[in-house]
């Protein structure tokens, strides 16, 4: 009885699953590069109590190397000042303009899909399409948090986005295709997958 309980909690030192639905064989021995994409979590704490031990954020983590983890608190405030990190990478405290694009996804009223921005933002299709440096905002919650952290950032990233142009860089919101881009999916061309764009 004592063995199967002690079997019960053994899990992968790497993943911090049991072993029989540990997923790190899947992984890359060593976190992908992604020289053109950041991408910037910003994951509700209740969700990452809550959903630790199935949460996507760790596998995300482990499988590309420029990845930033913030926890947000219950006020949802996400803007200057906050975190030394956000600073440097969304609010551009110190004036480095490492990024030529801010991508929010967020089903926003205004938001576009992510192939249409993709493309507008990286460049694609023109001579410089590969010089472009790409900030992935992605926001982790349930719907109602998701929400909440959007509204209370909404300013913020207003005006981030002001001074994102005033250096001739953009910051967007973004969504995924919708039901009716996916409806038309079996005559449309291939498309190339957000795992593409994140590997540029």
């Amino acid at each position: 009885m004592a063995e199967d309980a002690s079997s019960r909690r053994e899990a992968c030192a790497r993943c911090r699953r049991p072993p029989r639905v540990c997923y790190c064989a899947s992984l890359p021995a060593q976190p992908l590069a992604t020289e053109l994409t950041h991408v910037l979590v910003l994951q509700h704490k209740h969700e990452k109590r809550r959903r630790a031990a199935i949460s996507s954020v760790p596998v995300l983590a482990q499988t590309l190397e420029s990845v930033t983890l913030v926890t947000v608190d219950d006020d949802c405030d996400c803007g200057p000042g906050v975190d030394e990190r956000l600073d440097a990478l969304l609010y551009d405290e110190g004036g480095g303009g490492s990024f030529d694009a801010a991508m929010v996804l967020f089903p926003d009223e205004h938001a576009r899909p992510l192939q249409v921005a993709s493309g507008e933002e990286t460049g694609e299709g023109s001579a410089d399409a590969a010089v472009k440096r790409v900030l992935l905002v992605v926001i982790d919650g349930t719907w109602k948090e998701a929400k909440k952290i959007a509204r209370r950032n909404r300013e913020h990233w207003e005006k981030a986005a002001r001074d994102w142009e005033a250096r001739g860089a953009g910051l967007h919101y973004i969504c995924l295709d919708s039901e009716e881009g996916a409806a038309d999916a079996a005559t449309a061309p291939p498309k190339r997958s957000i795992y593409g764009d994140l590997r540029r």
